[in-house]
């Protein structure tokens, strides 16, 4: 049996060459004009997603209230549409301002976590600098700025290792 011909199944498991990230470094890479339009666009899908269901609630409970409720079924057709657009203006700030609060607390999470590693004394960066809790100072923002600066050094330099062929 020649082996040579023979191909190796790829191995589905991922391979440990990747470089792994801790959560809070996608904020090392973001800058506030691409935070500016990413909760815009959360704000854009939130109240899209919003005034489509509030909308379709609103008219489902306008036409079961005109089914069964003969002072509802006198009211003019003006009203009941004022009703609808009400619903469905209230359904999208609603769900815009759902999105947009889920996604600060998001950045929050992500900059606390930043800060709270930059205070400690380790890190997950095999080669980053030492964090500001090893040198002795203080975590202002001016020098979580200069660390954010040093980490994001630190991950441009580093390389995967080669990928061996057998």
């Amino acid at each position: 049996m020649d082996s040579s011909n023979e191909q190796q199944p790829a191995s589905s498991k991922p391979t440990n060459d990747i470089l792994r990230l801790p959560f809070w470094s996608r904020r090392l890479l973001s800058n506030k004009n691409e935070d500016h339009q990413i909760a815009y666009s959360l704000q854009v899908k939130g109240a899209t997603e919003g005034g489509i269901r509030w909308a379709i609630y609103s008219t489902i409970l306008c036409g079961m209230s005109h089914l069964y409720w003969p002072f509802f079924r006198k009211q003019t057709l003006a009203f009941k549409a004022f009703l609808v657009s009400s619903a469905t203006m209230s359904g999208m700030v609603i769900w815009a301002d759902y999105y947009l609060l889920r996604h600060e607390k998001k950045i929050r999470r992500a900059d606390d976590m930043m800060r709270r590693q930059a205070r400690k004394g380790k890190t997950s960066f095999p080669l980053s600098p030492t964090n500001l809790g090893e040198r002795g100072i203080i975590a202002t923002e001016t020098e979580l700025d200069k660390w954010k600066q040093e980490q994001l050094a630190s991950i441009k330099n580093q390389t995967k290792p080669p990928i061996m062929k057998e």
